[in-house]
């Protein structure tokens, strides 16, 4: 049985599952954990020490040592993190087609004047989320019915990969869940159109946050 990320191993029995697991996660890394750690560390350390600097010498250039430990630890954590994205994302599956909803909420946003009362950001903002939901419905949707394919098993999309614990069977080709219903489409709506409405309040409270 392939399981992508996890050392070669032989199931025979349920009580091998343990064992199984317990070796694959001795062969995971730990180094992303403590690159983010020292990450943190320099951050905080820089800033401390660049304020210190402000309010002792007065202004500095881009590359004193303060803003160097700044960066350091900018740079380090976002490298392991991106790796650790990177390395998720080509063993595991790829997420679901957001770039749709974005950009329907995008276009549907920028239409919106910037004096616009409540009212009408309160309707844009519901709008919004329904045509997100529609969008992300209609490439999702066909998406999905690919990853269940022949051609969706591959490393790329990984469609077939399933842990130690699940035996091969016509479950990894079919759709889980419920059906889509009435009512089911109805509250997946309302929590797009409610989460549009907080999500654009809070980002046009924040416009307003001055430092």
């Amino acid at each position: 049985m392939s399981t992508a990320g996890f050392p070669a191993a032989t199931v025979t029995s349920p009580a091998d599952v343990p064992a199984v697991f317990s070796r694959a996660a001795a062969t995971l890394s730990t180094w992303p954990l403590w690159a983010v750690a020292f990450a943190s560390t320099s951050v905080i350390v820089g800033v401390v020490w660049d304020i210190s600097w402000h309010r002792s010498i007065g202004r500095d250039s881009f590359w004193t040592p303060a803003h160097m430990a700044i960066y350091l630890g900018g740079a380090v954590a976002g490298l392991s993190c991106g790796w650790v994205v990177l390395r998720t994302w080509c063993r595991r599956s790829l997420p679901i087609l957001l770039v749709a909803s974005a950009l329907v909420i995008d276009l549907v946003v920028n239409r919106t004047p910037a004096g616009a009362g409540r009212l009408r950001w309160g309707a844009t903002a519901v709008c919004a989320g329904l045509a997100a939901m529609l969008a992300l419905t209609a490439v999702q949707w066909p998406f999905a019915e690919f990853l269940l394919t022949e051609p969706a098993r591959n490393f790329l999309f990984a469609a077939d990969q399933f842990g130690y614990d699940r035996a091969p069977g016509p479950y990894q080709y079919v759709f889980w869940g419920r059906p889509m219903t009435a009512g089911f489409s109805g509250w997946t709506a309302l929590i797009a159109a409610a989460s549009a409405v907080a999500g654009l309040w809070w980002g046009n409270w924040m416009t307003r946050v001055r430092r």
